[in-house]
């Protein structure tokens, strides 16, 4: 981080508990550089991108990213992209395409089974150095898909084989224990082979029984049939990384399945060496991978005044409450597909300090809807104190049920709190998303007007939109 944005934590005194709890919120901050202008290493441009759940956690996973090339913006080579997490923590990452749409994959720490996760794409910067290295991403080897069937019908597991030349004769058809089958079984190996020096390559397969290889996406060899051991050569110009695929089959009999090459800087050589393919990681269900709307650094100095700051004195009593109206925002008719996200922090336990909506008919805190971990949108102290409590959390409420079409006049922060006391929270990054695009901004920075609608007992509050508040 650079001096502006060193200066800015110190003036602003911003915890450890504020950088680290919060994905949305101030990621700007974090990856500033410290000149007046300009994202990571100056970029000027980046977008947010949201990683699905899978079914299982797996460390250093490659998610792929696709997206459209904005040659007005960005170099014609990629090579000002840089991928981050909120913190400013770097990501790798290798670009595999390159034409209108590109294909870039980016290694996570983890796969997440519970909770999407946040990244950022940045860009924008003519003399940016090139970082994208399929070694910094990829595993070394080739992965192998285990089939029993001649045909890839029932799939018995995968594993990364690092040689490609298997003789398993009439024996038991495994790679590092997967695989349980002498015949009728099939595997193919898939990933992607570096260059051993630019120019003709004369790729090499021999198999008992059939087999098949692509280079680059394009079939070279096809030898599909029964036979006993067979060696099928093609060329193949290495201009590049390419992927590959080596589908192969046992129908009976002897087993064999080698793959290798004559490379412009090596003799003929069976198998492939290893440090030359590379694979990614496997998980059954693959994280989806959502690209959002583009942020410009130029206008991002805006959410200096991000954060709505909410102080309620509350009194003592049976079912004290205090809701406040930001009434400078706009009406909006709900729509199916329709969820509300917002940042929520709680300075106090049991602070119960949340957001609400309000429409003629509906509320909100009554709907009975649930968040993304099942939690009641009302707020309950036992419940948020887990995840609010001096931390930062986004919630995301699906607005389903008896919420379509309602036309939500009030946007309201409310507090709840029968025992008497002072209690702070903080609420930002107030938008109402339909997919993967922003319908509504309820509030995303700037000034704020506001109007008590709602309260029960001798409360009162302040609240401020202002960063310098956060301390």
């Amino acid at each position: 981080m650079g001096r502006i944005g060193k200066q800015l934590l110190s003036r602003n005194k911003i915890t450890d508990r504020f950088r680290i709890g919060h994905q949305n919120l101030v990621p700007w901050l974090l990856s500033f550089d410290g000149r007046w202008g300009g994202f990571l290493g100056g970029r000027a441009y980046r977008r947010p991108i949201l990683v699905g759940v899978s079914n299982q956690a797996v460390a250093d996973y490659q998610i792929a990213v696709t997206f459209t090339v904005d040659t007005g913006k960005m170099n014609s080579d990629l090579s000002d992209l840089l991928f981050a997490d909120p913190l400013g923590n770097i990501l790798p990452h290798w670009v595999e395409t390159i034409s209108t749409t590109a294909t870039v994959y980016v290694k996570i720490p983890t796969t997440s089974t519970t909770v999407k996760q946040l990244i950022y794409m940045y860009y924008g910067l003519a003399s940016a150095t090139n970082t994208s290295d399929i070694d910094a991403v990829m595993d070394v080897g080739l992965r192998a898909f285990i089939y029993d069937g001649t045909g890839f019908n029932t799939f018995l597991g995968t594993t990364i084989d690092t040689s490609v030349s298997h003789n398993w004769g009439s024996g038991v058809v495994s790679i590092n224990g997967v695989g349980n089958q002498t015949d009728t079984t099939s595997i193919y190996w898939q990933g992607w082979v570096k260059p051993d020096g630019l120019g003709t390559t004369t790729f090499y397969c021999s198999s008992d029984d059939g087999q098949r290889l692509y280079v680059g996406g394009s079939l070279i060899v096809d030898n599909w049939v029964d036979q006993g051991t067979t060696e099928r050569s093609a060329n193949v110009n290495m201009n590049g990384i390419k992927s590959i695929q080596y589908n192969w089959y046992e129908n009976g009999g002897g087993a064999v399945a080698m793959l290798g090459w004559d490379s412009v800087n090596s003799a003929k050589v069976y198998p492939i060496p290893s440090t030359f393919l590379r694979c990614k990681k496997y998980v059954a269900l693959v994280p989806t991978v959502e690209v959002l709307s583009e942020e410009i650094e130029s206008t991002i100095w805006n959410l200096m005044y991000k954060v709505i700051r909410g102080v309620f004195t509350m009194a003592a009593g049976s079912n004290s409450y205090r809701y406040v109206d930001l009434t400078n925002v706009s009406d909006y008719t709900i729509v199916s597909g329709d969820f509300v996200e917002f940042d929520l922090f709680w300075d106090n336990s049991g602070a119960e300090i949340n957001l609400d909506l309000i429409a003629s008919g509906w509320t909100l805190r009554d709907s009975g809807l649930t968040d993304q971990n099942g939690r009641s949108v009302h707020t309950s102290s036992v419940a948020h104190n887990a995840d609010t409590l001096g931390k930062w959390h986004t919630r995301r409420i699906a607005l389903t049920g008896a919420a379509i079409g309602k036309v939500i006049s009030q946007y309201c922060i409310a507090c709840e709190k029968d025992e008497a006391g002072t209690y702070t929270g903080y609420i930002a990054n107030v938008k109402i998303w339909r997919g993967t695009s922003i319908v509504k901004n309820i509030y995303v920075g700037g000034s704020i007007t506001e109007s008590v609608v709602l309260n029960n007992g001798s409360n009162s509050h302040t609240l401020t939109a202002n960063l310098d508040k956060l301390r």
